[in-house]
C-alpha cells in the first residue's frame, strides 16, 4: 500500500538512539510497490560513535537481508492470490 510508513525505535541498550523506518512507495513504472528502508543512529558520546563505526558494516548486511526477506515475502503472498 503506497504511502504506508512504519518507524521502530530500538529498546535495546545501546549508546545512543536507534530507529529503523520502512516506507512503501509507488514504483516508477506504476506496477507493484517500492520498499524504502532507513536506519538511523544518533550516538551518545564517544562510545556511541565508536559503537556505530564498528557495527555499521554489519548492520548494513543485516538490514539489507531483512529488506530482501520482506520483499520476497510480499511477492510470494501477492503471487499466491
Amino acid at each position: 500500500m503506497p504511502g504506508a510508513q512504519l518507524r521502530l525505535r530500538a529498546e535495546m541498550k545501546v549508546p545512543g538512539t536507534a530507529t529503523l523506518e520502512f516506507e512503501v512507495g509507488a514504483p516508477r513504472d506504476g506496477e507493484g510497490a517500492v520498499l524504502v528502508q532507513r536506519a538511523a543512529f544518533d550516538p551518545r558520546g564517544q562510545w556511541g560513535r565508536a559503537y556505530w563505526a564498528a557495527l555499521r558494516p554489519i548492520h548494513g548486511l543485516v538490514f539489507r537481508g531483512m529488506a530482501e526477506g520482506i520483499v520476497r515475502s510480499a511477492e510470494w503472498r501477492s503471487a499466491a492470490r
